[in-house]
């Protein structure tokens, strides 16, 4: 059994498809390495507001207003953006985004990892190299 060696001390993964068989290989893996399973609904924001250490999506199944605005918000984090306002406004976001006192964010970026591209044994392989 592996444990989350990953530089994010995120153990949540976040499932967006509505594959069954993927699902029940993503949900014994998950209990296999003690990581925690978020299902995210039918075309919602799950995949930008659950922080997780990896997202398993398929596009049509999120949308793609919310496609682009994981990937927006993943490059805030990745390109070290800021919430930038003032402390009421930082102390807001700081209930739902890990930021430091700057209002600067702290987690890593979500690896993402999109069904369409990747089949259920690469999906697998990738979380166990997240992981492992």
């Amino acid at each position: 059994m592996g444990t989350n060696q990953s530089s994010s001390s995120c153990q949540t993964l976040n499932f967006a498809s509505n594959d069954q068989k993927l699902k029940v290989r993503v949900e014994n893996w998950c209990k296999e390495n003690n990581q925690k399973l978020i299902f995210s609904e039918p075309k919602s924001p799950d995949i930008i507001a659950i922080n997780s250490f990896a997202v398993i999506a398929d596009p049509e199944f999120v949308g793609k207003e919310n496609m682009i605005g994981f990937i927006e918000f993943q490059k805030a984090i990745e390109f070290d953006d800021s919430i930038y306002g003032d402390e009421e406004q930082v102390n807001f976001y700081k209930q739902y985004f890990d930021l430091d006192e700057n209002g600067k964010y702290i987690q890593e970026p979500t690896v993402l990892l999109l069904t369409n591209e990747l089949n259920a044994d690469e999906i697998i392989s990738k979380l166990d190299g997240l992981v492992n």
